[in-house]
């Protein structure tokens, strides 16, 4: 049911849960003990033998297991419930964005040194050729060892370039990382074969994404959860709208944080590692993208998103938010001009101008403030 329903993905939620776990550990826990029970049965001329207290036990195992199955109903009816469900996959995103908004990958330096040393950097790697650390097998990237990367760049005195992020699919012989050194003379085939398998130890990859280290995972399955609910086959534009509120109170959060930069330095102030992060713009047309594409005949799909727009638009902080935000605002109400009821293209354009007063108005304040 929940893979037909939600989507596939979603299936971790219920192996993860305890009390399937549970329930399935104490069937399968007290069946093998029943099993062990019969070796000891034994059969007398006056009838059966039996050991009394093994039996009561495995009678008691039984009531047990009966209760958990009882429970395990309950629980499983409650719990495929789809604002069950998408709360739970938004507490998923939730997590993440607390966990990984900022990501502590050295420490940050002011705006301007930095970039002075971007510009030092440039120069340098430009005139140098890197080592490019290349990926041995195909996998989804789910977790970086980002202390790791940076202890091995400060106690090798490297520059690493990081070519993929959390979520990215790598294939075989995909680059994965770029090393810069300071002295290439000293570095021979012996010392590029082991910073490559420590480089490859880092990585962890597997046959799906994770939101471990990956804040869009999140996202996608609860845009995937929308996305399903307004196919034909299911039709339930409630479910759709439930997704779309929580993922405006997701990107609300978002757009608060202050997001990690690119580059990032040792406790000596010297640049390390170059990762380029996860922006709002990108997990903004994750999470909108594809919900407006198969929701654009849906007008209270339309109306809701624009309305969570708004919403969205009073924790913005940056400018290239606000443009993000707006332009996605703007092709939401695009499918106004299709819709055959003049009252259904009014309301979206009224929702529309709401969204561009209260871009203009957080705009305003911000100058202000600076």
């Amino acid at each position: 049911l929940t893979s037909q329903q939600f989507g596939p993905r979603l299936l971790r939620r219920f192996m993860y849960d305890l009390t399937t776990q549970f329930t399935l550990g104490g069937f399968l826990s007290t069946g093998f003990y029943c099993l062990l029970m019969l070796r000891v049965v034994e059969n007398r001329e006056d009838g059966l033998s039996a050991p009394h207290v093994s039996v009561l036990a495995a009678v008691g195992l039984t009531i047990l297991s009966m209760v958990m199955l009882i429970i395990f109903i309950h629980h499983i009816a409650v719990l495929i419930q789809a604002p069950n469900v998408v709360a739970a996959v938004a507490n998923d995103l939730d997590d993440a964005i607390v966990r990984l908004f900022p990501e502590k990958l050295g420490d940050p330096v002011p705006d301007e040194e930095l970039r002075n040393r971007k510009s030092e950097n440039s120069d340098e790697t430009e005139a140098t050729s890197p080592l490019v650390i290349r990926s041995n097998s195909n996998g989804y990237v789910q977790a970086i060892d980002v202390v790791g990367l940076m202890d091995m760049a400060r106690d090798r005195n490297l520059l690493i370039r990081l070519c993929a992020k959390p979520g990215d699919f790598l294939a075989v012989g995909s680059p994965v990382a770029k090393l810069w050194f300071e002295d290439e003379r000293s570095v021979d085939d012996e010392v590029k074969q082991a910073l490559t398998e420590s480089l490859d130890v880092m990585f962890i990859t597997g046959t799906r994404r994770t939101p471990r280290q990956d804040v869009e995972c999140a996202v996608d399955e609860l845009v995937e959860i929308a996305v399903r609910s307004l196919s034909p086959g299911i039709n339930d534009p409630f479910t759709a709208i439930n997704c779309i509120d929580h993922l405006g109170a997701a990107l609300g959060r978002l757009a608060e944080r202050r997001l990690p930069t690119a580059h990032r330095c040792d406790e000596n102030g010297t640049l390390r590692v170059i990762a380029d992060p996860v922006t709002f713009p990108d997990v903004l047309d994750a999470a909108f993208n594809q919900i407006r594409q198969y929701g654009h005949d849906s007008v209270a799909v339309i109306v809701r998103l624009l309305e969570t727009f708004t919403l969205i638009s009073h924790h913005l902080a940056r400018a290239s938010d606000a443009e993000a935000l707006l332009q996605h605002g703007e092709m939401v109400a695009e499918v106004a001009d299709s819709l055959p009821q003049q009252r259904d293209r009014e309301v979206i354009r009224e929702r529309l101008s709401s969204l561009c007063d209260t871009i203009e108005k957080s705009q305003n304040n911000g100058e202000n403030n600076e």
